[in-house]
C-alpha cells in the first residue's frame, strides 16, 4: 500500500515539474542585426538611356556610296603603283647598263663625261578622285604622283559628277615635288539631289 502512494506521489512531482517546464514563458529569441548590405554601385547602362541611331535611307545611299568609292580607289591606286614601280625598274635597268658600259671602257682610259641626264616632270593620277557627301558639302580628294627628276607646276581642274553628268567645276593651283607625290582636296555645295556622285581630275 505504501509502495503504491510512493509510487502514486512520483507521477504527481512529474507531471508537476513536467508542467512547469513546458508551461513557463519561453525567452524572446534575440533580436538579429539586420544585414547590412553593401552598396552597389550605379550600373551605367541602367542609368544611362540607349540611344539607338535610325539610319535614314540617305544615309545609307551615302554608306554605299563610300564603299563604292573606297573600293574604286584602291584599284586606281594599285594601277597607280603598278606604274610607278615600273618606271622605277626601267630607270634602274638603264642605271645597270650605264655601269657596265663604264666598267668595260674604263680599262682604255678615262671614260667620257656623259651627258646627264633628267626626265622632265611627269605627272600622273594615283586614283581617280575620292567623292564624299558630308551633310550640305560634298568632299572632292585625290591625290597626283610627280615621276620626273624636276618639280611639276600645274593647275588641277576638278569636275564633279552627278550620274556622270557635270554639275560643277573648279580649278586651282599645284605643286607636285620630283619623284614624289601631292595630295588635292576640294569642296563643293550639296545640291540636295540624290544619285550617284563621281569626279574627275585634269592637269
Amino acid at each position: 500500500m505504501n509502495q503504491k502512494i510512493w509510487a502514486l506521489i512520483t507521477l504527481v512531482l512529474a507531471a508537476a515539474c513536467a508542467w512547469l517546464y513546458l508551461g513557463r514563458p519561453q525567452d524572446p529569441p534575440a533580436a538579429t542585426p539586420p544585414s547590412v548590405q553593401a552598396p552597389q554601385a550605379p550600373d551605367p547602362l541602367s542609368e544611362s538611356p540607349v540611344s539607338s541611331a535610325t539610319e535614314t535611307p540617305h544615309e545609307l545611299n551615302g554608306l554605299r556610296l563610300r564603299l563604292a568609292a573606297a573600293e574604286h580607289d584602291r584599284d586606281e591606286y594599285k594601277k597607280g603603283l603598278e606604274a610607278a614601280v615600273a618606271e622605277l625598274n626601267r630607270l634602274n635597268h638603264e642605271k645597270r647598263v650605264a655601269e657596265r658600259v663604264t666598267s668595260i671602257v674604263g680599262s682604255a682610259g678615262p671614260a667620257p663625261a656623259l651627258p646627264s641626264r633628267t626626265s622632265p616632270a611627269r605627272v600622273s593620277s594615283l586614283r581617280a578622285p575620292t567623292v564624299q557627301v558630308l551633310g550640305q558639302e560634298i568632299l572632292v580628294t585625290g591625290m597626283l604622283y610627280n615621276s620626273g627628276d624636276e618639280p611639276a607646276y600645274v593647275t588641277a581642274t576638278v569636275t564633279l559628277l552627278l550620274n556622270n553628268s557635270r554639275i560643277d567645276t573648279a580649278s586651282f593651283p599645284l605643286t607636285v615635288p620630283a619623284r614624289s607625290d601631292a595630295s588635292y582636296s576640294k569642296a563643293f555645295r550639296f545640291p540636295g539631289t540624290q544619285g550617284t556622285y563621281s569626279a574627275t581630275v585634269a592637269f
